[in-house]
């Protein structure tokens, strides 16, 4: 029967049998698998099926809210599922299994330690020259050529694997099991990954001893063994004699870079044909051509996740562009300005436009902590918060006493939000200021004067004390006047000399003749671009600017 191994979330390293012939995977209990879902809003009631067709397990989405992913790619058809493929309901992984290479493995404490015979020391992988025994071994030979065009089919790790051991059984008529164990973090054991039988009809498990796979994995070296059967510890077990193993090999699946991916081992219970120094020669030669096969498996599964991850990202990218004002205030005897951009795909800093009554607007803008996703989430919390509490609160200081009381609700630890808000009425022209730890913004007067205007009332940061107040600070917005509000990205935007931009250029710069409140805006973008030169971008940066025409 087919599993499904969990890889993450509650079912983490749990083992689900696949119902047959359906399988419905989902967060409501009437499902087959539910129990790692349960309380998982984001998973569907019924979010995806595996339903069993002849020999083959297909995989189909139950048109789910946020899809279902094989090996990384979203499913939009039915999937035919392979031993080892990796399945994905939003966050929640499993591995999918033709059968559990653990059950079928059984691991040997030895009381004393198995005699080995002869062993190999292992390199990493030449692919340009692989020794394959004596010109005279045709079969052995044809078994090799059948294994590597088997690796150029497929870029998958149970097939590479499979496939090694398929040979390997072909070339030794002698051997009786084979057992691929993998490296999993602990260099010094291994998770068995593909057992195969000689006949398909038996049902005992492969011993393996931990001792020669100790000693492989330890001395990177491939051993021969062949008194197994002498062992002390099963010298007189019925055991021993139910499963005849009287030689063993076992070899390090070794990458390119000459690290231990794992160990190969086959076992025989042939008396008269036992395994060979020559046998432990060809087998090392085909265990060392799977290596690379594996390591390019292994490759290509990195690149599908980046590609996965890349999509993700450029999805979250557009969602984030989406949270942004599309077009400014259209306020008359006011012009409006705003640049932003993001240090990564996604960012942290925010800005946004937001109408309330009276014809009125509050210009925002804020820094969360943290960049990429974690800065982008907290941005992303801080646009719905502000929206509904600035619409629903009296005045912009308790709008912000609200949202920093949610935030700290959320618990997140360490993280914590810069906030600037101008909450601007057009009709008396009054600004009110709230600042929530921010940089003042600055206020440039018809004259060049530029001062930094709200600093009596600022505040700690939202997201640090759940009890914290915050003041306004008005002022009358004269004819002529610019406010410029903007994130640190700016004033310290760094360039290859490792000098900051400093809050000293960017004041200079908006004293400067104005041109209107655009030309400020593009005049500080265009310097600290210049400024900065081809180094790479630090931080986030956003910048408003606006003011009476």
């Amino acid at each position: 029967m087919a599993l499904l191994k969990g890889r993450s979330g509650s079912g983490f390293g749990q083992k689900f049998k696949v119902a047959e012939p359906r399988c419905v995977l989902g967060r409501q209990s009437d499902c087959h698998i539910y129990t790692p879902f349960l309380g998982l809003d984001y998973i569907s009631r019924h979010h995806a099926a595996i339903e069993k067709s002849g020999d083959h397990y297909v995989l189909r989405d139950l048109g789910s809210r946020h899809g279902t992913h094989v090996n990384g790619m979203l499913v939009c058809r039915p999937v035919t599922l392979r031993h080892g493929d990796r399945l994905a309901l939003c966050d929640v992984e499993f591995d999918f299994l033709l059968y559990d290479p653990v059950a079928l493995t059984h691991f040997i404490d030895e009381a004393g330690s198995s005699s080995i015979d002869s062993t190999m020391e292992i390199k990493a992988p030449d692919q340009r020259r692989v020794a394959v025994g004596p010109p005279s071994a045709d079969v052995r030979l044809q078994a090799i050529v059948e294994m590597l065009a088997g690796l150029g089919r497929s870029l998958d790790p149970p097939d590479v694997l499979q496939n090694l051991l398929d040979a390997l059984l072909r070339i030794f008529p002698q051997a009786e099991h084979g057992f691929v164990g993998l490296c999993e973090g602990d260099a010094e054991s291994v998770v068995p990954a593909a057992v195969i039988h000689r006949h398909e009809d038996e049902k005992d498990s492969v011993r393996v001893s931990r001792t020669i796979v100790r000693h492989v994995l330890s001395t990177g070296k491939a051993v021969r063994s062949t008194d197994v059967e002498k062992d002390p510890r099963f010298k007189d077990s019925d055991s021993i004699h139910v499963h005849r193993i009287r030689s063993v090999m076992c070899v390090p699946l070794v990458d390119s870079d000459g690290a231990v991916l794992g160990v190969a081992q086959v076992d025989s219970a042939s008396r008269e044909k036992q395994f060979t120094h020559q046998d432990l020669e060809v087998m090392v030669a085909a265990s060392c051509m799977a290596s690379v096969a594996l390591g390019y498996t292994r490759l290509h599964r990195q690149l599908l996740e980046q590609q996965a991850n890349q999509c993700d990202l450029a999805m979250a990218r557009r969602v984030q562009t989406n949270l942004l004002p599309h077009q400014p205030p259209q306020i008359p005897g006011y012009r409006f300005f705003e640049f932003y951009r993001a240090a990564y795909n996604v960012g942290g800093d925010y800005y946004d436009y937001v109408p309330l009554p009276g014809d009125r607007v509050a210009v925002v803008v804020a820094d969360a902590s943290g960049k990429g996703v974690s800065g982008a989430l907290m941005a992303s919390t801080l646009s719905g918060e502000l929206k509904f509490w600035l619409g629903r609160e009296p005045s912009p200081g308790a709008a912000v006493r609200r949202v920093n009381a949610r935030i700290v609700g959320a618990e997140c630890e360490g993280s914590f939000v810069t906030l600037a808000v101008a909450v601007i009425d057009p009709h008396s022209h009054q600004m009110t200021v709230v600042n929530a730890g921010h940089m003042e913004p600055l206020l440039r007067r018809p004259d060049g004067a530029v001062q930094p205007i709200g600093s009596e009332a600022k505040g700690l940061p939202l997201g640090i004390e759940p009890n914290e107040t915050y003041s306004e600070a008005r002022f009358e917005l004269a004819q002529g006047e610019t406010v410029v509000m903007f994130s640190d990205g700016f004033n310290e935007a760094m360039n290859h000399q490792g000098e900051l931009f400093g809050l000293d250029r960017v004041t200079e710069l908006v004293a400067e003749d104005p041109g209107g409140v655009t030309e400020i805006g593009h005049r500080i973008v265009r310097e600290v671009e210049r400024f900065v030169g081809t180094a790479p971008q630090r931080d986030d940066m956003c910048l408003t600017c606006f003011g009476r025409a």
